[in-house]
Order: C-alpha cells, then sequence, then structure tokens
C-alpha cells in the first residue's frame, strides 16, 4: 500500500481525500500544520507528499522549499486555488513534482499521485554510508569495511529506511505501516523481532539499532551501552 503524507489545513477535504484515495489502495495521514509536516517527513516513512499552498502557520510553497533543504527527495504536489502561470512556476522553483489546482474530481488527484509514484527516483541514494557500514540499495548489498553483512529482505528494509536518517527516532508504528502494509503478522512483536536479528547481525559494525522504550527505534554509532 502506497503511503501519502497530506498537508491540509481543510478537514472536510482531507476526510474526502483519504476516503477516496482509500479505494486505490493509498492510505493517506494528514495533518493541518506546515510545521507539523516539515516534522513528519522525517519522522515517518511516506511515498509521496501533498501540500495544500494556504496553511494557517506557513505557506506552503515554504514548507516545500525547507522540506527540500532538509535533504527530503519524496515527489511533492502542490495542491491549490491558485492557478496562475507566475504561481505554477515558484511551485516548480520551490522543488514541487506536480501542481494541481484543487479539483472537483479527486479521482484526478489519485492519478496524479500514481503518476509522480511512477517516475524515476533520481535524487534516491544507490549506496548510503554511516559510519563505515554501507548500504547498496539498488542489489541489496551491505557491507562493512568491505566485509558483506547478510540479512533477510525485511531486516534489509529496515536497515534501508533507517541509515537514511541516523539518529533520528522512528516510531515503531510508522516502521509497521511502511514495511509490512497490509501483512496479517504486522504487529509490534514482529517489529521488535525483526529488529533483535538486525541488531544481532550489526555486531561488531559500530552501528546498532536503539530501542527507546515507550517510543520507537533509532539507528546510530554502537556506544557499547545494553540497546
Amino acid at each position: 500500500m502506497t503511503n501519502v503524507l497530506l498537508v491540509e489545513d481543510d478537514l472536510q477535504l482531507c476526510q474526502i481525500i483519504k476516503d477516496w484515495l482509500g479505494k486505490e489502495r493509498v492510505h493517506v495521514e494528514y495533518v493541518c500544520s506546515g510545521r507539523v509536516g516539515i516534522d513528519m517527513v522525517t519522522g515517518q516513512p511516506f511515498d509521496a507528499i501533498v501540500l495544500d499552498w494556504d496553511l494557517p502557520d506557513l505557506p506552503g510553497i515554504d514548507v516545500c522549499r525547507e522540506m527540500r533543504a532538509n535533504g527530503c527527495s519524496l515527489p511533492i504536489l502542490m495542491l491549490t486555488g491558485k492557478s496562475s502561470i507566475s504561481e505554477k512556476e515558484r511551485a516548480f522553483d520551490a522543488g514541487a513534482d506536480d501542481y494541481l489546482t484543487k479539483p472537483d474530481q479527486i479521482k484526478e488527484l489519485a492519478m496524479r499521485i500514481k503518476a509522480i509514484l511512477r517516475r524515476p527516483k533520481a535524487l534516491e541514494e544507490p549506496k548510503i554510508d554511516f559510519e563505515g557500514l554501507v548500504v547498496e540499495t539498488e542489489n541489496t548489498r551491505v557491507t562493512y569495511n568491505g566485509q558483506d553483512i547478510k540479512l533477510m529482505p525485511r531486516e534489509f528494509s529496515l536497515l534501508s529506511m533507517m541509515i537514511r536518517h541516523p539518529g533520528h527516532l522512528f516510531q515503531a508504528d510508522a516502521i509497521l505501516s511502511r514495511l509490512w502494509m497490509d501483512n496479517e503478522e504486522a504487529s509490534h512483536e514482529a517489529l521488535r523481532a525483526s529488529v533483535k536479528r538486525l541488531r544481532k547481525a550489526l555486531t561488531g559494525s559500530g552501528v546498532t539499532i536503539k530501542t527507546i522504550y515507550g517510543q520507537g527505534y533509532r539507528l546510530q554509532k554502537d556506544d557499547g551501552k545494553d540497546n
């Protein structure tokens, strides 16, 4: 299932979009604040962002610009009542991938989201290095100082997600929604087991998964303390 972050202060429109896209197997999580939206991008895994231009705390175009400045490479679709060419140019200059005047037919929004998700992820790093631990996303390889670390697919996906934001706290529910999706086996127990296997595989690499009890997990340098 595709996960979309919707940053929009019209709660009625949010619910309409959420209900419609749900039928298209797109899970929508919405927030009404631009600042919260910026925090959510790093804190939780999404596949795309739908961003309103007119937000109460911060203009959507500034939210887009700050997300890009923070390294966000997710597709961003600006949703607004503005339709002039100059406004569209401003949106694209800020880093938006697409621009849609608030549609009468939500079906068009679903089509646009699917379209931007099909585009090549040119900004996605094929190789990510943290403290000598290297993840190669294209050939699903993990190495430390040139030595291979064998991981199961689930643990590879977990490490690939977390190594993009080392030190960041990932909420357990956010990890489950991304890596398990609609799988019947999705549970906090399953996640804990996966973290335990990944932590064991990383032993000796100088990197570990730290459990923050009651909150989630983060990838960090191994300080030798109990995780």
